[in-house]
C-alpha cells in the first residue's frame, strides 16, 4: 500500500486518505515505513564508519581526537588533576625505597656474619645432628644473603621506569604549572 508523504505530523492513518484521491496527479509514492528504514539504515552505516575509523586506528592519539569533546575534556582533566596525586606517591614510594634498601643492606651484612660464624662452627663440631643444624643455619644466610642482593637489583630496575615515567609525567607537570 502506498502512501503519499504530504506533511511530517500527518500521521500514517491520515495518509490513506490523500493517497486514495484518483482526481489528484501522480506525485512521487514514498512509504513512511521505507523512508525509516533507509534513515535507520543510514545511521547505521554512519555508526560503522566511525566505529571502523576510531578501531582500525592504530594511533590512539587519534582515537582521542576523534572522540567527542566531552571526552577529550574529561580525558584532558583527569591528567591535570593526577599529577598532584603522582607526586605524592612518588615521594611515598621514595622514602619505603630508602627503607627497604636500608633493610636489604642490614639483612646482607648479618647474613654474611650469621654464614661466616655457623661455616667455623660446622668446622669445628663433630658428625652429627648439631652440625647438620649449623649447615641448615649456614644454607639459610646464604639464602638470606641472596634475597639481599636480589632486592638490591629490584630497586635499580624501579629506579629505571621511575626515570622513564618521570620523562613523561615531567613535560605534563610543567604544562600543569602554567
Amino acid at each position: 500500500m502506498a502512501q503519499t508523504l504530504l506533511h511530517p505530523l500527518i500521521s500514517p492513518p491520515n495518509l490513506k486518505l490523500f493517497s486514495s484521491c484518483k482526481s489528484r496527479p501522480q506525485s512521487p509514492i514514498v512509504s513512511i515505513r521505507k523512508l525509516q528504514s533507509l534513515v535507520l539504515q543510514a545511521s547505521k552505516d554512519d555508526a560503522e564508519v566511525r566505529n571502523s575509523d576510531v578501531l582500525s586506528s592504530s594511533n590512539p592519539l587519534l582515537s582521542l581526537i576523534n572522540a567527542p569533546s566531552w571526552v577529550t575534556w574529561l580525558t584532558s582533566a583527569s591528567v591535570v588533576l593526577s599529577i598532584p596525586f603522582y607526586r605524592r606517591i612518588r615521594k611515598a614510594q621514595d622514602q619505603v625505597e630508602v627503607m627497604v634498601d636500608k633493610v636489604a643492606d642490614e639483612m646482607e651484612n648479618v647474613a654474611e656474619k650469621v654464614e661466616k660464624i655457623s661455616a667455623d662452627m660446622a668446622e669445628a663440631l663433630p658428625e652429627g645432628t648439631l652440625k647438620e643444624m649449623v649447615l641448615n643455619v649456614e644454607k639459610t644466610a646464604v639464602a638470606v644473603e641472596e634475597g639481599a642482593k636480589k632486592t638490591h637489583i629490584l630497586i635499580e630496575k624501579l629506579d629505571k621506569i621511575e626515570a622513564e615515567v618521570d620523562e613523561l609525567v615531567d613535560p605534563l607537570a610543567k604544562g600543569e604549572a602554567t
